[in-house]
Protein backbone atom coordinates (compact mmCIF):
# COMPACT_ATOMS: atom_id res chain seq x y z
CA UNK A 1 0.00 0.00 0.00
CA UNK A 2 1.59 3.16 -0.67
CA UNK A 3 4.43 1.96 -2.04
CA UNK A 4 7.09 3.69 -4.41
CA UNK A 5 6.53 4.10 -8.14
CA UNK A 6 8.21 1.21 -9.43
CA UNK A 7 8.49 -0.91 -6.29
CA UNK A 8 6.41 -3.62 -4.22
CA UNK A 9 8.09 -4.26 -0.90
CA UNK A 10 6.57 -2.34 2.10
CA UNK A 11 10.83 -1.20 2.80
CA UNK A 12 10.14 1.44 -0.32
CA UNK A 13 6.27 2.84 1.21
CA UNK A 14 6.63 5.86 0.44
CA UNK A 15 3.63 7.85 1.25
CA UNK A 16 3.50 11.62 2.45
CA UNK A 17 7.01 11.82 1.38
CA UNK A 18 9.20 15.51 1.26
CA UNK A 19 9.17 17.37 -1.83
CA UNK A 20 12.46 16.02 -3.69
CA UNK A 21 12.49 13.19 -1.19
CA UNK A 22 11.92 9.61 -2.50
CA UNK A 23 12.65 7.17 0.35
CA UNK A 24 10.60 6.66 3.81
CA UNK A 25 13.41 8.47 6.34
CA UNK A 26 11.85 11.59 4.93
CA UNK A 27 8.62 11.36 5.56
CA UNK A 28 7.06 14.67 6.21
CA UNK A 29 3.31 14.94 7.19
CA UNK A 30 2.09 16.85 9.77
CA UNK A 31 5.33 19.24 10.40
CA UNK A 32 5.64 21.99 13.06
CA UNK A 33 5.72 25.07 10.86
CA UNK A 34 9.07 26.31 9.24
CA UNK A 35 10.57 22.65 9.81
CA UNK A 36 11.03 19.84 7.18
CA UNK A 37 12.17 16.84 9.32
CA UNK A 38 10.18 13.97 11.01
CA UNK A 39 11.49 14.68 14.44
CA UNK A 40 9.27 17.80 14.60
CA UNK A 41 5.87 16.03 13.98
CA UNK A 42 3.95 17.79 15.42
CA UNK A 43 -0.04 16.66 15.07
CA UNK A 44 -2.30 16.64 18.07
CA UNK A 45 -0.22 17.96 19.98
CA UNK A 46 -1.66 19.26 24.02
CA UNK A 47 -2.27 22.85 24.29
CA UNK A 48 0.35 25.06 24.61
CA UNK A 49 3.38 22.75 23.70
CA UNK A 50 4.92 21.84 20.33
CA UNK A 51 6.53 18.80 20.82
CA UNK A 52 6.01 14.86 19.82
CA UNK A 53 6.51 13.76 23.24
CA UNK A 54 3.26 15.74 24.42
CA UNK A 55 0.94 14.22 22.34
CA UNK A 56 -2.08 13.89 24.10
CA UNK A 57 -5.07 12.63 21.60
CA UNK A 58 -7.15 10.01 23.58
CA UNK A 59 -5.91 10.57 27.06
CA UNK A 60 -7.24 8.65 29.98
CA UNK A 61 -9.56 11.29 32.11
CA UNK A 62 -7.23 13.61 34.30
CA UNK A 63 -3.82 12.52 32.71
CA UNK A 64 -1.74 14.48 30.16
CA UNK A 65 0.64 12.31 28.76
CA UNK A 66 0.95 9.59 26.68
CA UNK A 67 1.92 7.37 28.89
CA UNK A 68 -1.61 7.75 29.91
CA UNK A 69 -3.18 6.69 26.13
CA UNK A 70 -6.27 4.69 26.99
CA UNK A 71 -8.38 4.44 23.37
CA UNK A 72 -10.34 0.67 23.50
CA UNK A 73 -9.05 -0.25 26.85
CA UNK A 74 -11.23 -2.86 28.12
CA UNK A 75 -13.95 -2.62 30.39
CA UNK A 76 -13.04 -1.81 33.79
CA UNK A 77 -9.59 -0.98 33.04
CA UNK A 78 -7.53 2.82 33.12
CA UNK A 79 -3.99 1.39 31.91
CA UNK A 80 -2.54 1.15 28.47
CA UNK A 81 -2.01 -2.29 29.11
CA UNK A 82 -5.62 -3.76 29.04
CA UNK A 83 -6.05 -1.95 25.54
CA UNK A 84 -7.89 -4.77 23.95
CA UNK A 85 -9.18 -4.31 20.49
CA UNK A 86 -9.67 -6.43 18.00
CA UNK A 87 -9.16 -9.26 20.61
CA UNK A 88 -9.44 -13.41 19.55
CA UNK A 89 -12.32 -14.73 20.87
CA UNK A 90 -11.95 -15.86 24.17
CA UNK A 91 -9.24 -13.82 24.95
CA UNK A 92 -8.45 -11.01 27.10
CA UNK A 93 -5.01 -9.84 26.49
CA UNK A 94 -2.87 -7.67 24.01
CA UNK A 95 -1.23 -10.49 23.65
CA UNK A 96 -3.75 -12.63 21.86
CA UNK A 97 -4.98 -9.38 19.65
CA UNK A 98 -5.65 -11.14 15.93
CA UNK A 99 -7.06 -8.97 13.27
CA UNK A 100 -5.89 -9.26 10.03
CA UNK A 101 -4.81 -13.09 10.59
CA UNK A 102 -4.21 -14.93 7.85
CA UNK A 103 -6.77 -17.80 6.88
CA UNK A 104 -6.20 -21.15 9.24
CA UNK A 105 -4.52 -18.96 11.69
CA UNK A 106 -5.01 -17.78 15.19
CA UNK A 107 -2.12 -16.32 16.66
CA UNK A 108 -0.61 -12.45 15.48
CA UNK A 109 2.79 -14.03 14.23
CA UNK A 110 0.89 -14.86 11.43
CA UNK A 111 -0.87 -11.41 10.31
CA UNK A 112 -0.44 -10.68 6.92
CA UNK A 113 -2.57 -7.38 6.07
CA UNK A 114 -0.60 -5.91 3.00
CA UNK A 115 1.41 -8.46 1.95
CA UNK A 116 3.12 -8.12 -1.12
CA UNK A 117 2.03 -10.57 -3.65
CA UNK A 118 3.11 -14.23 -4.12
CA UNK A 119 4.19 -13.86 0.02
CA UNK A 120 1.79 -15.28 2.71
CA UNK A 121 4.20 -13.81 5.82
CA UNK A 122 4.59 -10.63 7.61
CA UNK A 123 8.57 -10.04 6.95
CA UNK A 124 6.97 -9.80 3.00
Amino acid sequence: MYLRPGYTDVKHEAIYLRPGYTDVKHQALYMWPGYTDVKHQAIYLRPGYTYVKHQALYLRPGYTDVKHEALYLWPGYIDVKHQAIYLRPGYTDVKHEALYLRPGYTDVKHEAIYLRPGYTDVKH
